[in-house]
């Protein structure tokens, strides 16, 4: 490379009488990367910084590549694809038949996504009573008519977790005795910890929160 030949062309002419400017120039060659594609990604991989920051590039470019064509491709192939098994199984359909299946098939996926966000709104509104964050609520609402009690039992393990480590928390910090007003100053009393979001709920318990017996 230009930045090599240009440190042994210094070192040329600035070398004292009796330097080895030839090993010199030797050693560099050895540093210097290789122009062949093919050797110079066996110079980055024989370093372990540069390898770390080749890797990640590709994985970066891979993570690109495949979105856009998630994106951009595929929606295209799998319509090609619809549509090459369409005519094999109804050769015979007529334009005015076509127009009125394409339209019935907008009308079928505009319901069913006006049909998940009332699932998702309805979740969301029942998160509190649950106790579960709205958010992780509303993921629920893809498993359909279901949705509601796979949350509910979502919400009775996560209870039950929470009571457990409520549970290991006391003992750690009272053994067997029940805690009363003024005994940890990590305590709270119940009602504010049914106040807490589920999200400072679950950090309370997890720094060691315990309730407040008064």
């Amino acid at each position: 490379m230009d930045i090599f030949n240009e440190l042994v062309a210094w070192a040329k002419a600035n070398a004292k009488d009796g330097v080895n400017v030839a090993e010199f120039e030797e050693l560099v060659s050895k540093a210097a990367p290789p122009d062949d594609s093919k050797q110079a990604v066996e110079y980055i991989r024989a370093i372990p910084s540069l390898r770390s920051a080749f890797d990640a590039a590709l994985n970066k470019e891979f993570d690109r590549a495949t979105e856009k064509y998630e994106k951009e491709k595929l929606p295209e192939k799998e319509k090609t694809l619809r549509e090459s098994i369409r005519k094999e199984l109804n050769p015979d359909e007529t334009p005015e038949q076509k127009q009125i299946r394409e339209l019935r098939e907008k009308l079928e996926a505009k319901e069913k996504a006006e049909a998940l966000t009332e699932r998702k709104e309805a979740l969301r509104a029942k998160a509190k009573e649950y106790g579960v964050d709205p958010d992780i609520a509303a993921d629920f609402a893809l498993y359909g008519d279901e949705a509601e009690n796979f949350l509910k039992r979502h919400a009775e393990w996560h209870k039950k977790e929470l009571d457990a480590v409520k549970e290991q928390a006391s003992k750690a910090a009272f053994g067997n005795k029940t805690p009363t007003s003024g005994s940890s100053s990590n305590a709270r009393p119940q009602a504010e910890i049914d106040a807490m979001t589920p999200k400072e709920r679950s950090a309370f318990f997890a720094n060691g929160g315990i309730p407040l017996v008064e």
